[in-house]
């Protein structure tokens, strides 16, 4: 849906740096997905805060923390299924 998210990058904290994790695409509404687009927009930033390639993406300072529900970790260390639970500011 344009104006709105269609998934967020995932970081967490490993030895005080961040590092990718996977990204989560289900457990918000159409209303949420435009309220985090609005949101993110004000905290944009040039260059991600961890190592990460793809096209398309965009990044903003790590600020928001998502809890999230997943069935496992992969072996290369991303999250297995996950799904938005709560999101609230750092």
């Amino acid at each position: 849906m344009q104006g709105s998210i269609a998934s967020l990058l995932l970081a967490a904290k490993k030895v005080n740096k961040l590092v990718y994790v996977g990204n989560v695409g289900t457990g918000f509404s159409a209303k949420l997905a435009r309220d985090l687009r609005r949101l993110l927009d004000t905290m944009r930033v040039d260059k991600p805060s961890m190592p990460i390639k793809g096209k398309g993406l965009v990044f903003v300072r790590p600020t928001l923390i998502a809890e999230v529900n997943f069935s496992a970790w992969t072996h290369d260390g991303n999250l297995r299924h996950p799904h938005r639970e709560v999101y609230r500011l750092a």
